[in-house]
C-alpha cells in the first residue's frame, strides 16, 4: 500500500488539510508530531486516515463510507512499548447519502475500554436528548488481545490499522438502541 501525508485531513471536505512530502512527514513521525496517512485507491478515494502524534502516545484512524463521511474512529493510546485501542465510535449515516457532519449522523454508538477489560457504551439517536450509557467488562473467556499493537513505525500503517472491535458489536449496540427507542 502506497501512502500518501498531509499535516491532518478535512472530514468536513473529505480531503487532505497541508499536504506533506514523505520526508516532511518521516521528520514529523521522528520529532513525535502530529501528521496524517491516508492510501488513495486507484479509483481516487481515501477509506482510511491515520492520525500520528508519538509525543503524546496517540494514534487516531478514522474509516471512511463509500460517501465519503467518517463511519468509524478508533483511538489508541501507547502503554508502555505499546499501543492500546481504547476508544472505538461507529456513525450510522442511515439512508442518506449526502456528505455529512458527524454531529449530523442518525446514531453513533461510543465504546471506551481499559487495558483491564472495563469501560463504557454510549448511544445516541440524532434528535434525541438522552444518551444511553451502560457500563462493559471483558467476558470470561475473551482477550484483549487484537486491541494491543506495535507503536507504528513511519510509512508501515497496517498494525495500527488492524487493531479492531469487532464492528458487528457495535452494529448490535446500534440495533439495541434502535429497538428500545421503537418501543
Amino acid at each position: 500500500m502506497t501512502w500518501s501525508y498531509c499535516e491532518r485531513w478535512n472530514k468536513m471536505l473529505a480531503k487532505p488539510i497541508a499536504p506533506l512530502s514523505e520526508d516532511a512527514a518521516r521528520a514529523r513521525h521522528e520529532r513525535g508530531e502530529l501528521y496524517t496517512a491516508f492510501p488513495t485507491k486507484e479509483d481516487g478515494t481515501v477509506s482510511i486516515a491515520v492520525e500520528v502524534r508519538l509525543e503524546n502516545g496517540f494514534v487516531g484512524i478514522w474509516d471512511f463510507d463509500r460517501h465519503r463521511r467518517p463511519s468509524w474512529r478508533r483511538i489508541l493510546l501507547q502503554h508502555g512499548d505499546r499501543m492500546f485501542m481504547e476508544d472505538a465510535t461507529l456513525y450510522d449515516y442511515g439512508d442518506s447519502t449526502k456528505l455529512l457532519t458527524l454531529n449530523q449522523a442518525e446514531r453513533i454508538v461510543h465504546r471506551h475500554v481499559e487495558p483491564d477489560g472495563t469501560g463504557f457504551e454510549t448511544r445516541r439517536r440524532k434528535g434525541d436528548p438522552m444518551v444511553e450509557r451502560t457500563e462493559i467488562s471483558l467476558k470470561d473467556g475473551h482477550s484483549l488481545d487484537h486491541y494491543w499493537t506495535p507503536i507504528p513505525v513511519f510509512g508501515e500503517y497496517d498494525a495500527v490499522t488492524m487493531a479492531d472491535i469487532d464492528p458487528n458489536e457495535l452494529e448490535e449496540a446500534l440495533r439495541e438502541h434502535e429497538q428500545k427507542n421503537q418501543e
